[in-house]
């Protein structure tokens, strides 16, 4: 029955490609001797031609006319809580809140009803390297949404309501964060991951700073670090690039490139294994995480190596029904074993760092025997995995990765990420070509050089009775184990 359901995975790419591809293009698929399936429908899946504009101060202006009824604009920052220094952790986070709070232009009320005028959504969100604000509106509304975002961004009011307000919503998230175990998590890891480097600063920030920081320095930090080469200001659906630059240009052509304090910069975080165990036995189960450091986004090919694995490892929910059928070996293995709720793999990919694991959730009396399984599974990963299991892991991410270009706000969101990164912008075809690039020796090759003989990090939380001081040490030693 496994090989069964792997063997239909395996097969079922073409239409999972025509599916997604469908809603993009009439084109036929014609045969061209020589090519691979997938390269051929990738042929037709080549997006519209990348517009970007790079203005005298370094801001960058980017679209991709899909056409549609629809268009999604985001200003895009490299901004986020690996710029804070110490006593302005939390700030970003502040920041997104303020952005809301109202402009030197319009009050909140105001703003607020602007936006919902010409748009059908608006958000923002933030990650420890970037800041984004974004809405999708209808093609004739692009101008003024445009003028939206960029007052919000680049003229936030830093009046001291606004900042009350902001510091409620802060404390409110961060409240709200202490009933997410899956969130607890990833702040400890990073908190012991990368201590005493920029990257173990929380998102979110801190109740400590949230209580003091005050007005003067949020707007320092927003003076300090949105800065011309740090913008993008992205769209994608139905836009023209020309009107797109005309409506931006008045507003980020003014932003200056002078920096008053020290200039911010990705320093290269240090990583170290480690452990932490947060006991709380109120809570019904273990959660944990076991991690290990990983390429950065700035290796674009080692990147899709480990988010390739991710596919290929997989994750399982006790509510699925798959249990032995699943085509997960690890999700096989542990289907019909009671103690454990969930696993989840996962790759966090930041700029010449990373982290790459998995988390979950368990009794923690079987922890020891679900932690022996999962490395098991990671020593697989590095010196057995076979050609079928890639194609199964291939089928997956490329499936994700055409779904994730149905809409203009996902394709937004790409464009303005890339933009910011690389400064140009990997079509589909080029993400296709390079995956199809990776074999099974190739993950072996790149899991043993991450993963044999190095220090994890893993951290624990709720009934955490069994993760006792010699756990680690035992962790520790199956890195290493399977060449002996």
């Amino acid at each position: 029955m496994v090989e069964a359901s792997k063997s239909l995975l395996h097969r079922s790419l073409p239409a999972i490609l025509k599916h997604s591809i469908a809603k993009q293009s009439s084109a036929v698929v014609k045969s061209v001797p020589g090519l691979a399936w997938e390269a051929r429908v990738a042929s037709v899946a080549i997006p519209p031609n990348t517009n970007l504009t790079t203005l005298n101060n370094g801001a960058r202006i980017a679209s991709e006319n899909w056409g549609g009824p629809l268009c999604a604009v985001g200003v895009y920052l490299d901004l986020g809580s690996r710029y804070e220094r110490d006593h302005e952790t939390g700030a970003t986070h502040f920041l997104k809140n303020l952005f809301f709070e109202g402009t030197e232009k319009h009050k909140k009320t105001e703003l607020s009803k602007q936006l919902t005028k010409v748009s059908a959504f608006s958000d923002a969100y933030i990650t420890r390297e970037n800041t984004a604000v974004y809405a999708v509106c209808l093609p004739k509304d692009v101008e003024k949404t445009v003028d939206l975002l960029c007052n919000m961004v680049l003229h936030p009011n830093f009046d001291k309501v606004n900042v009350v307000n902001a510091r409620s919503n802060v404390l409110e998230h961060l409240l709200a964060n202490e009933q997410k175990p899956r969130e607890i998590l990833d702040h400890y890891m990073h908190m012991i991951g990368y201590m005493h480097t920029p990257l173990e600063n929380p998102v979110l920030g801190r109740y400590t700073n949230c209580e003091t920081i005050t007005a003067d320095t949020i707007a320092n930090f927003h003076k300090n670090n949105v800065k011309g080469p740090r913008i993008v200001l992205a769209a994608a659906g139905g836009v023209d690039h020309q009107l797109l630059v005309d409506a931006a240009s008045k507003h980020l052509e003014s932003v200056d490139n002078n920096y008053s304090d020290e200039v911010p910069d990705l320093t290269s975080c240090r990583y170290t294994g480690s452990y932490t165990y947060h006991r709380e036995d109120t809570w019904p189960h273990c959660y944990t995480m076991l991690a290990i450091e990983a390429p950065g986004w700035d290796e674009l090919d080692k990147m899709l190596v480990f988010k390739l694995a991710t596919f290929i490892f997989g994750q399982w929910d006790r509510t699925h029904g798959l249990r032995g059928n699943s085509p997960f070996r690890l999700a096989q293995q542990v289907a019909d074993d009671r103690y454990l709720q969930l696993y989840d793999t996962f790759y966090k990919p930041y700029y010449k760092t990373g982290l790459w694991g998995n988390y979950a959730v368990m009794d923690v009396e079987e922890a020891n025997e679900f932690m022996s399984n999962l490395q098991w599974e990671w020593r697989y990963l590095s010196t057995l995995v076979n050609d079928a299991d890639v194609e199964m892991g291939k089928n997956f991410m490329k499936q994700d990765l055409l779904q994730s270009m149905e809409s203009s706000a996902t394709v937004c969101d790409d464009l303005g990420k890339q933009i910011l990164r690389y400064g140009r912008r990997h079509a589909i075809p080029d993400i296709l070509h390079r995956i199809d690039q990776i074999d099974a020796a190739k993950i072996k090759e790149e899991f043993n050089q991450y993963m044999y003989d190095r220090d994890p990090v893993h951290v624990g939380f709720g009934k955490t009775g069994n993760l006792e001081f010699h756990h680690y040490w035992d962790v520790r030693y199956r890195m290493y184990w399977w060449l002996r």
